[in-house]
C-alpha cells in the first residue's frame, strides 16, 4: 500500500508531506484546491511522463517522493532483481523523482539511481489510477500478458518459469566465462608458440642483448667521438709540427751543450743538462700519446651500415623477451 508522499514544489504546492493510514483513505475540497496536483505528482514519483510545467513559480527544481509498504510476495521485488536493484523484500520501497528547471528528471529507487523507464515499470506494479475512462486501460497491452496469467492461475508456473530463466541467465553467464577464458588461454597458447618460434629463428646467446646495447651506443657515439679524437690529434701536433719544433730546439741546445767543456759542473751546465733531459722526455711521451691517440680513434671506426644491423639485431631480441 501507498504509505507517503512527499511533494517539493509542484504547481502551486510549496511543501507537502502526506502520511496515509492503513484503512480507505479520501481526499475532499473544493475546485482549485490542489487534488489534481497531488495525482500528478504521485504520478510523477511512479515513473508517470513530466515535464518543466509541474514547476512552481520561481522553482528550480521539482521532487516528489513516495513510499509503498508491500509483502514479501509482492511481484515488485522480483522485478527489482531482474533489473539489479538492491532492495530487501518486505521492506518499505521508496520512488522518488527530481525535475530541474531545464527539463531534466532524476529517478531512484531507495536513493539509487535508477533510468525513468525502470521507475515506469516499478510504478505500474505498485499504482493504479481509476477515473472516469477507466475501460481505456484494457486496451494497454503491456497489462495483457498478466490478465492471462491470472485468469488462467497460472502464478505457480510464472515463479517456476521466473527461477528456470534465473538459472538459465546464470548458465549463460557462466558460459561465457568460461568461453572468454578459453579465448584467452588461446591467444596466450599462439604468443608464446610465436615468441618460441621467434627465439629460435634468433639463436640468441647469453648476454648477447647487453653487448649489442654496448656497441649500439658505442656507434651512436662514434661520430662525435670522432670529431673529438680529431681536435686531439690537432692539438698534439697534427703533422708532426711539435715534434720538428721541439727536435729543432733540442738540437740547438745539444749544440750550446757540445760547447761548454764536459767537466763543467757549473749552475748554467747542469739547468742546460736538465732541458735537453726534458725536451727528449717529451719527445718520446709526445710521440707515445699521438700513437695513443691515433689507436683509440682507429676503435671509433665502423663499417657502413653497421649500426642498423646492430639495432636491427638488438630490437628482436628486446621484443621476443
Amino acid at each position: 500500500m501507498l504509505s507517503e508522499i512527499s511533494v517539493r514544489d509542484v504547481v502551486l504546492i510549496d511543501k507537502l508531506d502526506l502520511e496515509l493510514g492503513k484503512n480507505f483513505n479520501v481526499m475532499t475540497g473544493e475546485t482549485g484546491a490542489g487534488k489534481s496536483i497531488v495525482l500528478d505528482a504521485l504520478g510523477m514519483a511512479t515513473g508517470a511522463r513530466s515535464d518543466k510545467g509541474l514547476l512552481r513559480k520561481n522553482a528550480q527544481k521539482a521532487q516528489c517522493t513516495a513510499v509503498f509498504t508491500l509483502q514479501s510476495e509482492h511481484p515488485v521485488w522480483a522485478e527489482l532483481e531482474g533489473a539489479g536493484v538492491d532492495a530487501e523484500a518486505g521492506d518499505d520501497l521508496v520512488l522518488r523523482r527530481t525535475l530541474a528547471i531545464d527539463g531534466r528528471s532524476r529517478a531512484y529507487i531507495n536513493d539509487a539511481p535508477v533510468s525513468a523507464r525502470l521507475l515506469a515499470r516499478i510504478g505500474s506494479l505498485l499504482l493504479e489510477v481509476h477515473g472516469q475512462h477507466d475501460g481505456r486501460g484494457l486496451l494497454d497491452i503491456g497489462t495483457h500478458r498478466g490478465y492471462l496469467d491470472q485468469y488462467a492461475n497460472l502464478s505457480d508456473d510464472l515463479d517456476t518459469c521466473r527461477k528456470c530463466f534465473a538459472a538459465q541467465s546464470v548458465a549463460r553467464a557462466h558460459l561465457q566465462d568460461l568461453l572468454t577464458r578459453q579465448q584467452k588461454a588461446e591467444d596466450e597458447k599462439a604468443y608464446l608458440e610465436h615468441a618460441i618460434s621467434e627465439l629460435d629463428r634468433l639463436a640468441a646467446r647469453i648476454g648477447e642483448d647487453e653487448e649489442l646495447a654496448r656497441e649500439r651506443k658505442r656507434l651512436q657515439m662514434s661520430e662525435g667521438a670522432l670529431a673529438e679524437l680529431s681536435s686531439a690529434q690537432q692539438a698534439l701536433g697534427g703533422e708532426r709540427q711539435f715534434e720538428t719544433q721541439l727536435s729543432q730546439g733540442l738540437a740547438g741546445l745539444e749544440r750550446l751543450q757540445a760547447k761548454l767543456d764536459t767537466d763543467d759542473r757549473s749552475s748554467a751546465a747542469m739547468a742546460l743538462g736538465n732541458a735537453i733531459t726534458a725536451i727528449e722526455k717529451a719527445l718520446l711521451e709526445l710521440d707515445e700519446a699521438a700513437n695513443a691517440v691515433n689507436q683509440a680513434a682507429e676503435c671509433f671506426i665502423f663499417e657502413p651500415g653497421r649500426l642498423d644491423t646492430v639495432e636491427e639485431r638488438l630490437f628482436s631480441l628486446r621484443a621476443t623477451a
